[in-house]
């Protein structure tokens, strides 16, 4: 009797002396966690960020541009590819909602006017509308990813902030050298 009690106290001191994250759920439980509606809306955001990235990317390695432009669209595409697939490995349905749609629809709005302009408007609108979108993306998901309930979707998120904020330094730079700032 006495070394059972005493192993129960040893095993309890050794539990409060872990820290919370050592004794946490296993990694299975984040996959759960993350079909509240908070991490699902976060990650249909992002999900249909990239689609639309992607879109506007192949129309300007369609379309006559500037070498740099040409540039970071190819990079955009490949990283938000990348991106897609990352996504993918979390293993968690994104799903679509009326906002998502929208959000969507606003885009697909945004990119018909672009396909229609004239070559030399296209390049400082395109560039313009990026540079913006990302700058407020970036600064949602910054905000977003602290909240999270899934481990794997915080991690996820902060890691896609961060990476759009490196994708808006160099759409900065680029809009800036092509109005001679």
């Amino acid at each position: 009797m006495m070394i059972r009690t005493a192993t129960s106290i040893a095993l309890l001191a050794l539990v409060f002396a872990l820290p919370p994250a050592a004794y946490s759920a296993p990694s299975g439980a984040d996959a759960h966690d993350a079909s509240r509606p908070a991490d699902e809306a976060s990650l249909a955001d992002v999900h249909a960020f990239n689609l639309q990235q992607i879109k506007l990317s192949e129309l300007v390695l369609r379309r006559p541009a500037s070498r740099d432009v040409q540039a970071i669209a190819d990079r955009l595409k490949r990283e938000h590819l990348q991106n897609e697939q990352r996504l993918a490995a979390l293993g968690i349905k994104t799903k679509s909602s009326d906002a998502d749609r929208q959000f969507t629809s606003s885009l697909d709005d945004e990119y018909q006017k672009l396909e229609q302009m004239p070559p030399g408007d296209f390049e400082a609108a395109y560039l313009g509308k990026l540079t913006d979108r990302y700058a407020r993306f970036q600064e949602e998901l910054t905000h977003r990813a602290p909240i999270a309930h899934s481990g794997a979707v915080r991690t996820y998120l902060s890691q896609t902030a961060r990476e759009l904020h490196d994708q808006y330094s160099a759409l900065r730079s680029l809009q800036k050298a092509a109005i001679g700032q």
